[in-house]
C-alpha cells in the first residue's frame, strides 16, 4: 500500500468508514469461538494450545508441543491449562481480548492505522498475559515477557497464540507479523462477511475463503 493510500484511510472520517458497524463486525467475528457470551467452544481452545505451546528443553530445540491440548480440562465457561503450581486460563483470555478489542475499536476517530493496530495488539498480549493464576489463587497483572509466558520447560508463545487467534477471527491484523492494509476489515460489511465452519479442523472462515481453506491451508485436509 502506497504511502499517499494510507495517508487518505488515515483521515477518513467515522461517518464513512461506518465506526459502529466496524465494531459490530469484529464482535461477531468473536462471537462465532463462543457458545454464548460466556462460554468458549472447547475446540477454540485446543486450537489455540496446539498452535502456541512449546517445549523449550527438547533436544532439537524449542519445539512445538501440540499434546499439551489433550490436557486441557475445566468447562466452557473457564477452560484452563495447568503448568505446574500456575494455570492458565484459556477462556479467560479470550474473553479479555474481545473486550480489549472492542474498547479499541470504540475508541477509534477514523480508520485505523498500522500504529492502531499495533497498539490493539499490545492489549491482546495484555489479556493473555493477564489470564495465569498462581498457586495462590490470584491472576498475576502480566505473566511472562514481550515474547512468550515461560513455565519451567514450557512455554506459551504470544505471537503463535495471537496469530493462531486472528486465523480463527480471519483478521490478519492480529498477526504481530502481518502488513495486511487497515482497510482490509473497514470495508467489509456485515452483510458480505459470512462465516463458515470447516468440516475438517472446525475453524471459522470467511465463506469466500472456505473452498481455499479446506483444499490447501486446513491442517487436516487429506493428504
Amino acid at each position: 500500500m502506497n504511502n499517499r493510500k494510507a495517508q487518505s484511510i488515515s483521515h477518513v472520517s467515522t461517518t464513512a468508514w461506518e465506526a459502529d458497524k466496524y465494531r459490530l463486525l469484529i464482535d461477531a467475528k468473536f462471537a462465532f469461538l463462543f457458545e454464548d457470551s460466556n462460554r468458549l467452544k472447547k475446540r477454540v481452545a485446543v486450537t489455540l494450545i496446539e498452535d502456541s505451546v512449546c517445549w523449550m528443553n527438547h533436544v532439537h530445540g524449542p519445539t512445538r508441543a501440540p499434546g499439551f491440548a489433550n490436557r486441557i480440562y475445566g468447562t466452557e465457561c473457564d477452560w484452563r491449562l495447568d503448568f505446574g503450581a500456575n494455570s492458565f486460563h484459556i477462556t479467560k483470555s479470550i474473553r479479555d481480548c474481545r473486550s480489549a478489542t472492542l474498547s479499541w475499536a470504540s475508541g477509534l476517530k477514523f480508520a485505523p492505522t498500522t500504529q492502531d493496530w499495533y497498539r490493539v495488539r499490545l492489549e491482546i498480549r495484555s489479556s493473555i498475559q493477564g489470564a495465569v493464576k498462581g498457586y495462590n489463587g490470584h491472576y498475576y497483572l502480566s505473566y511472562g515477557d514481550s515474547k512468550e509466558m515461560r513455565f519451567g520447560p514450557h512455554s506459551i508463545n504470544l505471537a503463535d497464540f495471537t496469530r493462531s487467534l486472528g486465523r480463527m477471527l480471519d483478521m490478519q491484523e492480529f498477526s504481530v507479523y502481518s502488513h495486511a492494509a487497515p482497510e482490509k476489515i473497514v470495508n467489509t460489511s456485515l452483510s458480505t462477511c459470512s462465516l463458515s465452519i470447516c468440516s475438517q479442523c472446525g475453524q471459522s472462515i470467511r465463506a469466500s475463503r472456505l473452498e481455499q481453506h479446506m483444499s490447501s491451508r486446513c491442517c487436516k485436509r487429506p493428504n
